[in-house]
C-alpha cells in the first residue's frame, strides 16, 4: 500500500538522519517505528514478531562477572532431583 505523509522540515531531517545512521530506508524507519508506537501504546500482538526481537533490549544486560553460573547450578540442582526422587522413591 502507497500513502503520503507530510513532514515538517525538522521531522523530514530526523527521519533521514535515522535512515543513514540505521542503513535502512525511509519507509523502513517509519514502518518499525508504527510497529513500536504499537506495541508501547498496547496495540494488539504483532503478528510477524520473533522472539529475539522481543528479548534484543534485555540481551547482553547482565553480567556475570565471568563465573559460569549454570555450570556452577548444574550439580547442585542434579543431587536436589536424586534427593527428591530418593525421597519419593522411598516413602
Amino acid at each position: 500500500m502507497t500513502i503520503s505523509v507530510r513532514l515538517d522540515r525538522a521531522t523530514e531531517a530526523l527521519l533521514g538522519r535515522i535512515s543513514r545512521e540505521r542503513g535502512r530506508s525511509k519507509s523502513e524507519v517509519i514502518r518499525e517505528s508504527i510497529r513500536a508506537l504499537s506495541r508501547r501504546s498496547g496495540g494488539g500482538q504483532e503478528v510477524a514478531s520473533t522472539a529475539w526481537e522481543r528479548l534484543r533490549p534485555y540481551a547482553g544486560v547482565v553480567s556475570s562477572d565471568g563465573t559460569l553460573l549454570a555450570a556452577e547450578r548444574q550439580p547442585r540442582w542434579k543431587r536436589q532431583l536424586r534427593r527428591k526422587h530418593f525421597d519419593r522413591d522411598a516413602g
